[in-house]
């Protein structure tokens, strides 16, 4: 594989203190893949580097703390491929910023590099603006007081699931295992199937989604698909695979989804521009209209959903030390199950 698996990637980590909190400087030596030809310098890295920011990564650019090819070069330079990249990136412990919580975490599987949590809904996966209440990085520093990571508000964090969204999580426990996995998402090698209850019922059995999420214009705390015509800067690719599962009542389906990328929001935009948004998302389908011979019981529980209904139901990776590939399931939440049961009378053969 190329990027930044073990075979190429070579690290080692010294130690600073400087009073208030312990810092690491880790040495970066890395062959750029010719595959990665005409990337950006500072995309390639924020993939090869997964625990340093983006814009981490373009500041040490610019002061010249990572070279390539020898050289001092700007974050929008193009690649070559088979360059070399040397450096050094500073890192902070995660426990001179943040405080362990103790949580009742549903641990599905860990070892010694790895741990896979199934997040409930409610719960922010890392902190950020207008967080105020514990989150799932909390709760794991609590119970695994090193994790690696530079950005010291998301240790150990290689994706991420929204809040009101419920599933499987993998965390990595060591650099090298944050790396490797970072890389297998990156090359598409880690799978991650979701389930989604959605109001509408699609024309296909299967449907590929390609296309540029953009902040929506017209409400900041939204995601939308950019216009085709229309080039914005700030436009990420978003890649969803979909497979109808099962229909109800003519009016709602069970939706798989799987991923190629992994953008905010990605599979609530992606539904909602199809016009199937996801029941509970008070974000993206706030409205939702349900036929008269829906019994009451039903209309009342789905009327009264306070998220969507999204379910991070499998996860398969590679085990970063020993190469097995592992694969784990996660039952579907309370809320979700109740509405399916309910729904079960209604379904179409």
């Amino acid at each position: 594989s190329g990027g930044a698996s073990p075979g190429n990637l070579s690290r080692g980590v010294c130690k600073k203190t400087d009073g208030l909190a312990e810092r690491t400087e880790k040495l970066v030596s890395l062959i750029v893949p010719a595959d990665q030809a005409g990337e950006r310098v500072d995309v390639y890295l924020q993939a090869a580097l997964p625990d340093v920011s983006r814009s981490q990564i373009q500041s040490l650019l610019k002061q010249g703390f990572l070279t390539v090819g020898g050289r001092q070069v700007k974050p929008s330079e193009r690649l070559q491929g088979e360059e070399l990249v040397t450096g050094k990136v500073p890192l902070l412990r995660t426990e001179g910023t943040l405080t362990g919580v103790s949580m009742d975490l549903d641990i599905v599987y860990e070892d010694d590099a790895v741990v896979v949590v199934n997040k409930p809904a409610g719960i922010t996966v890392h902190p950020g603006a207008g967080t105020t209440e514990p989150t799932l990085v909390h709760g794991l520093i609590h119970r695994y007081q090193n994790l690696p990571g530079a950005d010291p508000i998301r240790p150990g964090i290689v994706h991420r699931l929204d809040k009101m969204t419920s599933g499987l999580l993998v965390c990595a426990k060591t650099h090298h295992a944050m790396a490797h996995l970072s890389e297998q998402f990156r090359l598409k090698t880690a799978h991650r199937r979701y389930l989604a209850l959605v109001d509408g019922v699609p024309e296909w059995q299967r449907l590929s989604l390609d296309n540029v999420l953009i902040r929506d214009p017209h409400n900041r705390l939204r995601f939308c698909v950019r216009p085709e015509q229309q080039h914005h800067p700030e436009g990420k690719r978003a890649v969803t695979h979909l497979q109808c599962q099962a229909q109800f009542g003519h009016r709602l389906s069970l939706i798989a989804a799987t991923l190629d990328t992994g953008r905010t929001h990605q599979i609530r935009v992606h539904l909602s521009h199809l016009g199937l948004g996801i029941l509970g998302d008070l974000l993206y389908h706030r409205k939702v209209a349900l036929p008269l011979h829906f019994v009451e019981s039903l209309r009342d529980l789905i009327w009264g959903l306070d998220g969507q209904l999204l379910h991070a139901v499998s996860l398969s990776f590679e085990q970063p030390q020993t190469g097995e590939r592992l694969q784990f399931a996660a039952a579907l939440p309370e809320k979700m199950a109740a509405v399916l049961q309910a729904l079960e009378p209604y379904k179409i053969p």
